[in-house]
């Protein structure tokens, strides 16, 4: 296989005027090696149901090794084709400047090129070149459409990445995924190459998953692991100040984390895009570590924790949507569907509502729409509310008059009107559900009101 070319920043930036196939994928035209091209930001519109993907998406865009389709559009979450596969191993490593030449080779006859009713004459150079180093066979050109598969995206890599004899050497190795026998036959040592140098991870469930398709999110992720020279990045060495740290998490959140090493308290700043790892290189985030885990933190020059390794492997959480039926400190029951179910609380339950404020077991309401998420100990260890956080005032007292608009209630001798929301929530004893239609004069009733002064539950002590 032919070596790799090291081509430095001024061909990563002047990749930037590459794009996607045919109109986000397309071949450069007029390169001159020798102009630096200015990066600026690009940013889409529909990427933020991929938290997780966007700096590396904005990152792989700007550097011109996957674009977008125009209008701020992206999509995150659409496989990638084996040819995109192809062509953007190919950008990353610093070929995309031989890549043109090739093309232009074809065109004026100088290279042949037997695929030509298979491959449009924009990826011909892209395709030949790959062939020519062995990056793909003569069988892949036949499947350039189709979308690619982790375990091909991890030949891909491995391959463009000149490590095809240590995946040769490593077919035999032992794979740590709970799937690992589902890895076709002759690809076990890309993918054990591709995970032990940190090109891939597998998943938080223990497995690699190697016939799922690859998103266009997912290989921007990959695709940042890989230097602007063509070089794996190795995050102990990217940055030469970097330290680490062992110890017990005593305290965490967004912001800072607190160990215990050598018996002794000491607090750290997270930056905001801190890596968190689990075992089996299952990539979790912060709310996913818990008090008295063991982790190692790696520390940037700037004191900021840039990585957490957690000693643990990440748990698996269920979660449930519903309608919150009754809630205390201790246990919420919830409407699921048509069923009732119960959960304990755990004690540090993180509650969190739609503008991501943090909240607590107090500020969820009867009638709330929530998101739980429960721990294999049938444990609820985070709400998620589908509104804003915000105070409430409860009111009791007996119905004096209701329509679908207002209620006035009198609250010992005093009258009391309120409007009512247009999504408000009826409740009647045994947590059945009605209208306001079903409440009647005189009936004993409690309002939820919220900071506009609208009633937004009410809870008659009635039988529907």
């Amino acid at each position: 296989m032919k070596t790799k070319k090291l081509i430095a920043l001024t061909v990563s930036a002047l990749m930037a005027t590459t794009a996607f196939a045919p109109s986000a994928f397309a071949a450069p035209k007029n390169v001159n090696v020798n102009k630096t091209f200015a990066i600026s930001n690009i940013s889409f519109n529909d990427v933020d149901d991929v938290p997780w993907a966007k700096n590396s998406i904005s990152n792989m865009a700007q550097k011109g090794i996957l674009k977008g389709y125009g209008n701020g559009i992206f999509q995150p979450n659409k496989p990638v084709t084996q040819l995109e596969a192809i062509i953007t191993a190919l950008r990353v490593t610093g070929e995309e400047v031989e890549a043109v030449s090739y093309k232009e080779l074809i065109e004026n006859g100088s290279k042949n090129f037997k695929f030509k009713d298979l491959v449009s004459s924009w990826a011909q150079g892209y395709v030949e070149l790959a062939l020519d180093e062995e990056i793909i066979n003569d069988e892949d050109v036949k499947n350039l459409n189709s979308a690619a598969k982790r375990y091909e995206v991890a030949k891909y890599m491995v391959r463009a990445l000149d490590l095809e004899d240590e995946a040769i050497e490593s077919m035999d190795e032992d794979i740590d995924f709970e799937d690992a026998d589902s890895i076709p036959d002759g690809y076990e040592g890309y993918i054990y190459v591709a995970v032990d140098r940190g090109i891939m991870n597998g998943y938080p469930n223990g497995m690699f998953l190697p016939n799922k398709p690859v998103t266009r999110a997912e290989m921007s992720v990959l695709l940042e692991r890989i230097d602007e020279d063509g070089n794996i990045i190795d995050d102990e060495d990217d940055i030469d100040d970097n330290e680490k740290y062992e110890g017990e998490v005593v305290s965490i959140d967004s912001d800072k984390i607190t160990l215990s090493i050598d018996d002794e308290d000491e607090t750290f700043d997270i930056d905001e895009d801190v890596e968190v790892v689990f075992e089996n290189n299952a990539e979790g985030n912060i709310d996913d570590i818990e008090e008295g885990d063991e982790v190692e933190i790696t520390v940037n020059e700037d004191e900021d924790v840039i990585k957490i390794e957690v000693d643990d492997e990440l748990a698996e959480l269920d979660t449930y949507n519903g309608r919150v039926l009754a809630i205390d400190e201790d246990e919420v029951t919830l409407l699921v569907g048509s069923n009732e179910k119960k959960y304990d609380i755990y004690e540090d339950v993180e509650v969190i509502f739609e503008d991501e404020e943090d909240g607590t077991v107090d500020d969820v309401i009867k009638g709330d729409k929530v998101k739980i998420s429960v721990d294999e100990d049938d444990m609820v260890v985070k709400i998620e509310l589908s509104r804003e956080l915000e105070d409430f005032d409860n009111y009791e007292g007996e119905v004096d008059a209701v329509n679908e608009d207002e209620i006035t209630i009198i609250d010992g001798s005093e009258d009391l009107t309120f409007d009512i929301d247009n999504d408000v929530q009826v409740f009647f004893n045994d947590d059945e559900m009605g209208d306001v239609e079903d409440i009647d004069t005189g009936d004993d009733v409690e309002l939820i009101v919220d900071e506009a002064d609208e009633v937004v539950t009410i809870i008659v002590d009635k039988d529907l």
